[in-house]
């Protein structure tokens, strides 16, 4: 999200993978993520490296 907040339902499931990482990103003034009660899964089964679950920047 640019700018933006962002509301992640609790319950969800998030799989991080090279494809898709970070899961969740947040930029800029007004960046916010809230996820409460969420599952964050970095890369199952990859080899290890390292994976970024969420971030917010501003």
């Amino acid at each position: 999200m640019n700018g933006t907040s962002c509301t992640v339902t609790p319950g969800t499931a998030i799989t991080v993978s090279a494809a898709a990482s970070p899961g969740l990103d947040a930029r800029n003034s007004g960046g916010k993520i809230v996820a409460n009660g969420i599952t964050v899964n970095l890369c199952p089964g990859a080899l290890a490296r390292t994976f970024i679950g969420a971030r917010a920047l501003t």
